[in-house]
C-alpha cells in the first residue's frame, strides 16, 4: 500500500505576477510554490519559449502545490495581481559602473512599468533589479502610485 501524500489547503493569497523569467525569478517562484502562499503566479518575459518551458517544470510539479502558474502572453494576462516583483533587467557587464547599468536598465523599467502599472493599479511592486535602490526609486515614479 502506497503512503498517502499530506496536502495542506490551498492558499488564501492570490495573484502574483513575476516580470522576468530568468534566475533570479524562477528561485523566487520555487520559495513561493514551495509555501505554497500563492494561488495564481505569472511569469511574463519577452523570451516566451523559455517562459513557457518553466511554466511546464512547474506544472509537471503540481501534485505537490495548489498554486495555478502560468505565462502571461501580454500584460492583461497580468491584470490584477496583487503582487508583481520585478526581476527583469540586464546584466552588469566585468567593469561596468552602477550608473552605466542604471543607464542600461532604466530603458527596461520604462518599457515595464507603465504597462504594469494600468493592469494592476493597486498591485505591491517590489523589485528586484540592480542597481536595485535606483531602480526602486524610478519603479515609483513610473508608476505613479502612492508612496508607501
Amino acid at each position: 500500500k502506497r503512503p498517502s501524500v499530506s496536502r495542506r489547503p490551498p492558499p488564501t493569497m492570490s495573484k502574483v505576477t513575476i516580470i522576468g523569467a530568468g534566475a533570479v525569478g524562477e528561485a523566487i517562484a520555487n520559495a513561493l510554490v514551495i509555501g505554497d502562499t500563492v494561488s495564481d503566479l505569472v511569469f511574463y518575459d519577452l523570451a516566451k519559449e523559455k517562459t513557457q518551458g518553466l511554466v511546464m517544470d512547474f506544472n509537471h510539479g503540481q501534485l505537490f502545490h495548489h498554486t495555478r502558474v502560468v505565462a502571461a502572453e501580454d500584460w492583461l494576462d497580468t491584470a490584477a495581481s496583487d503582487i508583481v516583483i520585478i526581476t527583469a533587467g540586464v546584466r552588469q557587464k566585468p567593469g561596468e559602473s552602477r550608473r552605466e547599468l542604471l543607464g542600461r536598465n532604466k530603458s527596461v523599467m520604462e518599457a515595464i512599468v507603465p504597462n504594469m502599472a494600468k493592469a494592476s493599479p493597486h498591485a505591491i511592486v517590489c523589485v528586484v533589479s540592480n542597481p536595485c535602490d535606483f531602480m526602486t526609486q524610478l519603479v515609483a515614479q513610473l508608476s505613479g502610485f502612492p508612496e508607501g
